[in-house]
């Protein structure tokens, strides 16, 4: 589904990816971990068109998407869910849903309602509160709210910019669990990026480490959570463990 090959991209004269590659298939959940400052967040800006890489090339269902706009993307069907959910504190939580479909307001009332509908029943706290405005929902509401939101654009791949930042552990169970729900009824891959590596192994199939804007280990997502490369950097391991020497 989608093809990453040897992407580099800057900040200015930051040197932020460096020669990052990777596959996905469909239907997969792939994560992405690694500490603050990894470069994981300027992975998914660059697959989103928020960034442009200076090297390499982007593979999106065999069409190469390195070089347009953000809006083409999200209209090919890749929707990015921002760190800090990002939702539109004065607007209501119905009017933030709208702005997800931005792109197809051309498309009748009646097929957007049943899109709202379908978000509602994946998020029926949302339904009690669709006139409340955004700034007045909780964290873990707010970030309901930015994965309803994304996924009024319909997308096929969905990627979710540390989706359990500053959540309760409750809530987090609860977000993760809807991943596995996205994705095995509503047909939605997904690229997760989290520092909860522990959460996030749990429920991706495959994963890979990055470190300082390279990608420094990578495979099944299970076997990741043994190896003791990543335990002992990630996982509360005794000892601080750094992939490049």
């Amino acid at each position: 589904m989608l093809q990453v090959n040897n992407i580099h991209t800057y900040h200015g004269y930051l040197h932020v990816l460096k020669g990052i590659s990777f596959e996905l298939e469909k239907g997969e959940i792939f994560a992405i971990v690694g500490s603050n400052g990894a470069g994981k967040s300027t992975l998914l800006g660059t697959i989103a068109g928020v960034y442009l890489q200076k090297e390499g090339d982007i593979v999106y269902e065999g069409q190469n998407i390195g070089k347009k706009k953000v809006e083409e993307i999200v209209k090919k069907g890749i929707c990015l869910v921002p760190e800090r959910r990002q939702i539109f504190d004065s607007l209501s939580v119905k009017d933030n849903l709208m702005l997800g479909a931005y792109h197809r307001l051309k498309e009748s009332k009646k097929t957007l309602q049943k899109d709202i509908d379908r978000c509602y029943e994946l998020f029926p706290k949302l339904k009690t509160m669709e006139n409340r405005p955004g700034g007045l929902l909780s964290g873990g509401e707010q970030q309901m709210l930015a994965i309803a939101r994304g996924l009024m654009s319909n997308p096929k791949l969905m990627m979710l910019d540390e989706p359990s930042l500053g959540l309760a552990p409750l809530i987090v169970k609860d977000i993760m669990n809807i991943l596995d729900h996205l994705r095995n009824d509503f047909n939605t891959t997904i690229i997760l990026v989290e520092q909860n590596v522990k959460a996030a192994l749990k429920v991706a199939d495959r994963a890979c480490v990055i470190e300082r804007g390279e990608i420094v280990i990578k495979g099944n997502a299970k076997e990741l959570m043994k190896d003791p490369r990543v335990r002992d950097a990630y996982l509360g391991g005794k000892k601080e463990t750094s992939f490049i020497s």
